[in-house]
């Protein structure tokens, strides 16, 4: 397992110059990689003159470079235990590949995850919070992306329930795909999305923004004017559908943050591949994969 931080980490930080800021400022800040909305009591023809003004001397900066890396999907199940030895609860996240914003299945995913993992009365909260009482919140979420994103579950629980909590966690997943879901549900996800929605669009801060992702996304208008329309239109065979596409089951992957002697035994039920290594330890969600070392039993070197 390996990541990149948005915000850098303690190996990278120290390798960055003047000149690599330059560069990357050279290299990315261009008109060709800039969006600009602008939400208001205007005009729009005179805002457009002065943001034409204002922005005259800005000149293209070269060809625009975009990376699209595809698919990274795990074919194994994996789990990285991150040791943190005064830790008193386990922090862990559960997951995989998601999908790209602009999937064709991004509304019947956003009301069937609204079931699963994406309200108060979710089924992952209710199965960990509400009935037996082993965390404080649990979610879902697809991270959407240009390219693929991530699916993810989220919760925390005291060390001694760890093992209890993560086999409510798979056993929750495994019973969405097994049950699907009814009518009466996908009738209240509806509901509850169409009436969350309009608080994302109250501000001009919250329009701008989202004007500014849809045109970053290829995306128009259509995707809000039609919403409730596509949301009306599913159906509980197309809520299914989307379970058995997108939702994980056999190659999960599996990141643990807690005290390794107290659940490290628990740590290795859930994958065919445990990697193991310190929070101390600077770069430690990149040490893992490169490190053999670190693999060894369950004691950090």
């Amino acid at each position: 397992m390996a990541g990149r931080p948005a915000g850098g980490d303690e190996p990278s930080l120290a390798r960055i110059n003047r000149d690599s800021v330059a560069n990357f400022y050279r290299s990315h800040y261009k008109p060709e990689d800039a969006i600009l909305a602008v939400v208001g009591d205007l005009d729009s023809a005179e805002m457009e003159q002065l943001l034409a003004a204002r922005f005259a001397p800005w000149t293209a900066g070269g060809v625009r470079l975009v990376e699209n890396i595809g698919s990274l999907a795990p074919q194994k199940s994996r789990l990285l235990l991150v040791d943190k030895p005064d830790s008193t609860q386990t922090y862990f996240r559960i997951g995989n590949v998601g999908i790209s914003r602009t999937n064709t299945d991004y509304v019947p995913l956003l009301l069937v995850n609204t079931l699963f993992g994406g309200r108060f009365t979710s089924l992952i909260n209710s199965a960990l919070r509400i009935e037996s009482g082993l965390t404080y919140g649990a979610s879902s979420a697809f991270d959407t992306r240009v390219a693929t994103g991530r699916f993810f579950i989220s919760s925390y629980t005291p060390n001694a329930s760890t093992g209890r909590a993560l086999d409510i966690t798979v056993e929750v997943l495994k019973r969405f795909h097994e049950n699907g879901i009814s009518e009466q549900q996908l009738a209240s996800a509806k509901s509850y999305v169409k009436g969350q929605f309009p608080l994302r669009i109250e501000t001009s801060d919250q329009v701008a923004s989202l004007i500014a992702q849809l045109e970053f996304h290829g995306l128009d208008r259509r995707e809000i004017d039609d919403l409730y329309a596509k949301i009306d239109a599913i159906t509980p065979a197309d809520a299914c559908r989307v379970i058995e596409q997108y939702y994980p089951q056999d190659d999960l992957v599996f990141v643990l943050i807690g005290k390794a002697s107290e659940i490290g035994e628990v740590a290795g039920k859930y994958a065919s591949h445990v990697d193991l290594c310190s929070i101390t330890e600077p770069g430690f969600y990149t040490l893992a994969a490169s490190r053999p070392d670190l693999r060894a039993g369950l004691k950090p070197s």
